[in-house]
């Protein structure tokens, strides 16, 4: 015998508790591997002109990696130990892994 709701609605299908469930055999995708960001392509690393060139005759850029607040450095000058605050000097292709795009 039909009910009143089903002979008005048809035939009515109630959701399988079992289908939602993951297979715990099935592994999801892997995430694809994230793309090294170099000092040259990071929004936080500032270029300052100068050019550095290896060994092998490869050129790269020098900048200061403004990631960070300006940290305290010592340098010589002369024979006497100065310190300023100044952000760390980079070449294009280093990198930290904290660079953003």
């Amino acid at each position: 015998m039909v009910g009143f709701r089903e002979w008005l609605l048809g035939p009515t299908q109630e959701p399988d508790p079992v289908a939602d469930v993951p297979d715990p055999q099935t592994k999801p995708p892997p995430d694809p591997a994230p793309s090294l960001v170099t000092c040259a392509s990071c929004k936080f690393w500032c270029i300052d002109g100068r050019m550095f060139r290896d060994a092998h005759g490869n050129e790269f850029s020098a900048g200061e990696c403004r990631r960070h607040a300006p940290q305290p450095q010592f340098a010589r000058d002369g024979g006497d130990l100065t310190k300023r605050l100044g952000w760390p000097g980079t070449l294009s292709h280093e990198w930290c892994g904290e660079g953003s795009v």
